[in-house]
């Protein structure tokens, strides 16, 4: 797995959302792009943020699976959803 660095993952690991990581541990996702679209999950992992920012995902519906997704193909549930 590429490198990520400490202080970029601590932020993902404590919540703190930043301008080049949007998303954090545990945020509610659903996949708004590729053959998993419109499923839900939890992020669960901040795999790389170069070339491009992307996560592990745990799905939350079967076929339970965890799933590699960019940044740009997952966007934030509302809490009420």
């Amino acid at each position: 797995m590429p490198h990520v660095p400490d202080d970029v993952t601590q932020d993902f690991f404590t919540g703190r959302k930043t301008a080049l990581v949007r998303f954090s541990i545990n945020d509610s996702v659903v996949i708004t792009d590729g053959p998993h679209k419109g499923r839900k999950g939890s992020v669960v992992v901040l795999r790389s943020i170069e070339p491009c920012v992307e996560f592990t995902v745990e799905l939350g519906d079967q076929p339970y699976e965890d799933i590699t997704v960019s940044q740009d193909s997952i966007m934030l549930l509302a809490e009420n959803s």
